[in-house]
């Protein structure tokens, strides 16, 4: 019962960062958005206690000595392999960055967004479901979100 208990307060936390406007405002960048990782490393932790105090006797904490290290060494990989990939995505694409920044700003003038979009659009080479599902996601989003579409111009130049 206290397991499930952790990932639900984990699952909801999760959850709760991924809709607030507050959290989404302040990524500036694709690889910021581990948002689930303070909250998971609690949840995790707390659970490993709840396993330690379960095993304490016997076989299952000798187990546990040996697989512990091993899952440590794991998320400290994948840390490590995600920090390198926002690194080389942002390097990679830098425009990237701006469109994330921009389309939580609404201070940006329009122009400047539309330049932002239309270099997104033209100069990555993306397959088009993926162009098409960013483009009227971008749009839609910032229309929610602050009254206006990211670009106006963007309806005329893709009809």
């Amino acid at each position: 019962m206290p397991a499930a208990a952790l990932v639900t307060f984990w699952a909801v936390a999760t959850a709760t960062h991924a809709m607030t406007v507050k959290y989404s405002e302040k990524m500036a960048r694709p690889g910021q958005v581990y948002l689930s990782y303070a909250v998971g490393v609690i949840a995790v932790a707390a659970l490993i206690v709840l396993v330690l105090v379960a095993l304490r006797r016997g076989r299952g904490a000798r187990l546990l000595a040996v697989v512990l290290p091993l899952a440590g060494a794991f998320v400290l990989g994948q840390v490590a392999l995600n920090m390198t990939l926002a690194e080389i995505t942002q390097g990679n694409y830098p425009v990237n960055a701006r469109m994330v920044s921009q389309s939580a700003d609404g201070d940006v003038p329009e122009d400047v967004r539309c330049g932002t979009l239309f270099d997104w659009m033209t100069k990555q080479g993306w397959p088009e479901y993926y162009l098409v599902a960013v483009r009227d996601g971008v749009q839609e989003n910032y229309e929610r979100l602050y009254g206006e579409p990211f670009c106006a111009e963007l309806d005329e130049r893709t009809d």
